[in-house]
């Protein structure tokens, strides 16, 4: 049974051993991290450290090796609509306008059509899509995808949203856009975040706890309380306080990746 102390999600020392062509590689070891509802969490770490393996384990498409994953106190035995990811590739159906992309979860869960073509619509418009409702995903730049791919997560009204690096193939420009409407929509519906990433900058704007993870098997090296004021635009950037914050992690990512010259992405 769920109180208001209990934990959204919770990591118990959690470990992942993988098996590759007879050998085991160990990705994560120990991981105890725990997310309360409406927290936004971004891990960072060095290339291959197994942060996007928490995630999965998060998401319940893979199963730890010690350890247990919970989800308002019961075990994650699988995916679940209460945990949607968000990947870096939109993942929609080619052959669906925009607008039957965001109807078809709402429709497969019994919603009229008339609902979900209202729902879809308002969605658009939050994410600043509206009139492109008749395009295919193919006539979408990456960064317009990436806006459907977050509404269609969004209409289902998830409690959680496991993120892995989703802004990562986007340009510099279209990156900083989508990470402020992704405040501005996380500000609005305060699901709680997981969210992978590499970039420092990125990881601060968006996040109220960052964690530095070591190299392989990944475990949790720090954690950061990011005490940056809300709602956060553009300009927090340029602070003092946002780039004290970068210097004293990304001196650990230094530190945390020279100790990991083998690891790959």
């Amino acid at each position: 049974m769920t109180t208001p102390s209990t934990p959204l999600l919770e990591l118990r020392q959690v470990s992942k051993v993988f098996e590759r062509r007879g050998h085991s590689i160990e990705a994560v070891r120990d991981i105890s991290l725990a997310i309360a509802a409406g927290e936004f969490v971004c891990l960072l770490g060095p290339s291959g450290c197994g942060k996007s393996t928490i995630l999965n384990l998060a998401a319940g498409f893979e199963q730890p090796t010690r350890g247990e994953v919970l989800f308002r106190g019961q075990p994650v035995r699988g995916p679940g609509p209460e945990r949607a990811v968000v990947f870096q590739e939109a993942a929609l159906f080619p052959w669906l306008t925009v607008l039957d992309n965001l109807c078809f979860g709402p429709r497969l869960n019994g919603m009229s059509a008339a609902q979900a073509r209202q729902l879809a619509l308002e969605y658009l418009q939050l994410v600043g899509l509206t009139g492109f409702e008749r395009q295919y995903p193919a006539e979408l730049s990456g960064g317009m995808k990436q806006r459907v791919g977050i509404a269609r997560v969004l209409m289902m009204e998830p409690p959680m949203l496991l993120m892995d690096e989703p802004f990562g193939a986007l340009d510099a420009q279209t990156r900083s856009t989508m990470q402020e409407l992704l405040v501005q929509l996380w500000e609005r519906f305060h699901q709680a975040v997981l969210f992978i990433t590499h970039d420092v900058e990125e990881a601060i704007f968006l996040a109220d706890t960052v964690y530095v993870m070591t190299p392989r098997p990944g475990q949790l090296r720090r954690r950061f309380p990011i005490e940056l004021p809300r709602p956060r635009t553009s300009e927090l950037i340029v602070t003092p306080e946002f780039n004290a914050y970068k210097r004293e992690i990304r001196e650990l990512l230094r530190i945390e990746t020279q100790r990991a010259p083998e690891a790959v992405r």
